[in-house]
């Protein structure tokens, strides 16, 4: 078994899950919040969300490796910058104007086998050309980098991980507003000093079960509250104006084990504790939080449709931003999700050097 450390601090009202107390101050009125005014989900922004990788695999920040050839030069007759056979001009002679540097007797452009003496885009200035999915294919000094922490160095091990997701609405059967967080492919772009734009379009995420089991998630608003879904589980929320509980609840599921047929659907009760606190602190992976809603699900030895050990579920919204961080621990994981850069639609991360 791998046990990971994450140097995490909850300050807030209330003892659960990484937490610990903070009492308001005295004399003063707290200021009236609704749910409405924390719970609410932008479907116009991309969010990277920081994560723990799964088990003991250890992630690094992306690196550009290859470089992209010029081609052999040419005059560019119709001004397109693209040769054009039989339109522009490709001199092949014994002599200074000589176009053709490798002497093979045709044009190569950009995209064709790079050979000695065509010009390159030279990013790390060691003379050297490195085409795509050549050897080393690892971070070198001047090298373009995504600098995911922002720290300004590369970082060749980070302590979570990453992915992309955007939340989508749908409606369901009920005619309920859900909103969904799903994968989005990521663009990061370089532009290098000789104007070349590269693109790297996606990565390969190492996150696992714990990606998935946050796309799988739903989070349902309907007129009595918000409903999340999760591992069968269904948590509902208060609306209307927030107090401050500490309190047990019964919610009714399917048994799935009950016969499916015409009959009357089975019903189970599902007990567990909820706590709702406002005022909360969070500082996950250098980012702080003050001023947030906090929800908070304890599920008790055995009452879990899996019959496993007790669960938590840690949900922090902020007025601005909405859900800013998920945090679980079920009886073989524990998952932590910062929601904590929201990028604009259609616009690209940009890596640095």
């Amino acid at each position: 078994m791998h046990i990971r450390i994450l140097f995490l601090t909850v300050v807030g009202t209330g003892a659960m899950l990484l937490s610990c107390g903070k009492s308001a101050p005295t004399g003063e009125s707290e200021p009236t919040y609704t749910f409405a005014d924390f719970v609410h989900f932008d479907i116009t922004e991309r969010i990277l969300v920081r994560c723990l990788p799964p088990r003991s695999l250890e992630t690094s920040e992306m690196v550009l490796t290859w470089e992209q050839s010029l081609g052999e030069p040419f005059i560019d007759i119709n001004g397109n910058g693209v040769y054009d056979q039989y339109i522009d001009s490709f001199i092949m002679c014994a002599c200074s104007l000589n176009h053709d540097l490798n002497h093979n007797g045709r044009h190569d452009g950009p995209d064709d086998p790079w050979d000695p003496g065509i010009p390159f885009d030279d990013i790390n200035g060691n003379g050297t050309f490195q085409p795509k999915g050549a050897y080393p294919n690892y971070y070198q000094p001047g090298l373009p980098f995504c600098d995911f922490n922002r720290n300004g160095v590369y970082d060749s091990v980070l302590e979570y991980a990453h992915c992309m997701v955007k939340s989508h609405k749908k409606t369901d059967t009920l005619g309920n507003a859900v909103y969904r967080y799903r994968h989005q492919s990521s663009q990061f772009v370089f532009v290098s000093d000789s104007g070349i734009v590269y693109s790297l379009p996606d990565w390969g995420y190492p996150v696992g079960d714990y990606v998935r089991d946050l796309i799988m998630a739903d989070l349902v608003v309907t007129d009595t509250g918000l409903v999340f879904r999760h591992d069968f589980l269904i948590h509902v929320l208060d609306t209307g104006i927030i107090s401050v509980v500490q309190k047990e609840e019964v919610i009714l599921i399917p048994d799935p084990q009950a016969i499916i047929g015409p009959c009357e659907p089975h019903y189970v009760p599902l007990v567990f504790e909820k706590d709702v606190l406002l005022n909360q602190s969070l500082d996950i992976w250098g980012i702080h939080y003050d001023g947030l809603l906090l929800v908070r699900f304890v599920f008790p030895p055995g009452t879990s449709p899996d019959t496993s050990p007790a669960y938590h579920y840690e949900f922090y919204f902020s007025t601005t931003e909405g859900l800013v961080a998920l945090l679980y621990q079920s009886y073989d994981r524990t998952g932590y999700y910062c929601f904590g850069e929201r990028l604009p639609w259609g616009v690209p991360l940009l890596m640095t050097r």
